[in-house]
């Protein structure tokens, strides 16, 4: 049995559109040359989130510099202390989505917040919206204490 790749949410969502937009122009869901795409052919892009410990988070850091680090915290957290080099996005804020939209959706994004729930959070919205290549380092402290430097 050989077994395939389950599609993204977003993938399924367009489908959904797709037959919905040819079903509202006059044809049917139920017959493709009506206008239902054919989707056979189509593979899911493989999507990366990778949990990193603080120490080989600190490491990537140090020996890559095609790195884009996102602070999803709030800004009294962000000015209180955050990693050299970061980007703020509160992804608590209305605007998160239009915000993280700014950056390269193909870029290799790392991601930390204080104890590491909204950088998991932060990570599936940016999934949500196209971005394929993001690494969930945790919290904040613990890559501090493994040597990342802080501004």
């Amino acid at each position: 049995m050989s077994l395939r790749p389950l599609p993204s949410l977003a993938m399924l969502a367009a489908a959904v559109a797709l037959v919905g937009c040819a079903a509202a122009a006059g044809g049917s869901e139920l017959d493709p040359a009506a206008g239902a795409p054919d989707t056979s052919d189509v593979t899911p892009m493989e999507v990366s989130v990778e949990t990193l410990g603080p120490q080989d988070a600190a490491t990537l850091l140090e020996t890559r510099d095609d790195v884009v680090l996102v602070d999803v915290r709030t800004p009294a957290e962000y000015d209180a202390g955050h990693l050299a080099g970061a980007a703020l996005v509160d992804v608590q804020a209305s605007d998160f989505d239009a915000r993280i939209s700014e950056f390269d959706r193909d870029a290799t994004i790392v991601l930390y917040c204080r104890s590491g729930n909204r950088s998991a959070v932060a990570a599936a919205r940016m999934v949500e919206l196209g971005f394929v290549d993001l690494i969930d380092a945790g919290a904040y402290d613990a890559l501090a204490a493994a040597g990342v430097p802080i501004s």
